[in-house]
C-alpha cells in the first residue's frame, strides 16, 4: 500500500498513526496522522524583515513513477488556527511534479542509469506583518547610539563622565550583536541585522574618537574649538546614523 511507504524527502518522520480506510463510491481514501521535522533552509539576510516558502516533499519510499504517480489534491487546506508570531501562514497551491536520480540504486537488469520518482510538493508562505521585532531586536543598540552622542553634551575635560558613556555604549552595541546572533541560524552571509548592529558599533567608536580629539584641542587651550567640534559632532553624526539605517532598510526590503 502506498501509504505505508510515503516519506518526507526533506525531513523524517517521527510517529505515523494507524491508517483509516473509507470507501466513497467506486474510491478508497485512506487517512494518517503523522507527525514529522521537515529541514528547510532559511535565507535569513532580511532578519527580521524576511519572508520565507517552507517546502513539504512527499515521494514513495518504493515505487518510482512508473508505478504510481501523485495527484494533487484541490481541496488540501491548513489549520486557520495555525499561528507563526509575527509572520502571516498562507498555504501554496499542492503541485505535483517529476524527481530525477542520478542512480539506479545498483539494480543493473533495469538498463537505466537514474531513477525518476513522483513528488508532490506542498509550499507554505510565512509573510512578514508585524514589523515589532524590528524595534524589539535594535531598540538597545539606538539606546546606546543615542548614549554615546550624548556624550558631546559632557565637557571634553570630565573623562569620567565623557568616555564612561562612550565605553558603556560600545559594550551594550556589542551584547545586543551576540544575542540577536545567537537567535538566529548559521550564516556565512551578512544579515540586515548584523548591519544595523555593526553601524551602531561603529557610531560609537567614531563618537569615542571624536571625544579624543576634542580632548587633546581642549589641552592645547582651545575650548571654543572642542565645543564647536562637539556640537557639529553630535548634530551630524546623529543625522549619518539615521539616514545610513534608513538605507539599510531600504536596500534589504
Amino acid at each position: 500500500m502506498t501509504y505505508e511507504s510515503f516519506e518526507f524527502s526533506n525531513g523524517s518522520i517521527s510517529s505515523k498513526s494507524e491508517p483509516v480506510v473509507s470507501r466513497d463510491g467506486d474510491h478508497f481514501y485512506t487517512s494518517v496522522r503523522v507527525q514529522a521535522t521537515v529541514l528547510h533552509d532559511f535565507d535569513v539576510r532580511k532578519y527580521p524583515l524576511d519572508s520565507h516558502v517552507l517546502h513539504i516533499y512527499v515521494e514513495d519510499e518504493n515505487l518510482d513513477a512508473a508505478h504510481m504517480q501523485y495527484v494533487a489534491d484541490a481541496s488540501t487546506a491548513i489549520d486557520p488556527e495555525l499561528r507563526v508570531p509575527g509572520w502571516t501562514v498562507k498555504l501554496g497551491t499542492a503541485q505535483v511534479d517529476l524527481r530525477s536520480y542520478p542512480t539506479n540504486y545498483g539494480l543493473q537488469s533495469s538498463g537505466e542509469t537514474a531513477s525518476t520518482y513522483s513528488r508532490a510538493t506542498f509550499e507554505i508562505d510565512l509573510l512578514r506583518t508585524d514589523y515589532g521585532p524590528l524595534f524589539k531586536q535594535f531598540w538597545m543598540s539606538a539606546l546606546s547610539v543615542l548614549l554615546g552622542l550624548l556624550a558631546f553634551r559632557v565637557r571634553a575635560t570630565d573623562l569620567d563622565a565623557r568616555f564612561g558613556l562612550g565605553v558603556g555604549s560600545i559594550f551594550a552595541a556589542s551584547a545586543n550583536a551576540f544575542v540577536i546572533a545567537d537567535s538566529l541560524p548559521q550564516s556565512a552571509d551578512v544579515t540586515m541585522a548584523e548591519q544595523i548592529n555593526f553601524l551602531s558599533i561603529g557610531t560609537i567608536f567614531l563618537c569615542v574618537a571624536i571625544s579624543v580629539w576634542s580632548l587633546r584641542i581642549c589641552y592645547r587651550g582651545k575650548d571654543d574649538l572642542s565645543e564647536r567640534l562637539d556640537r557639529w559632532a553630535m548634530s551630524l553624526i546623529g543625522i549619518a546614523y539615521v539616514v545610513a539605517n534608513v538605507m539599510i532598510v531600504a536596500l534589504n526590503t
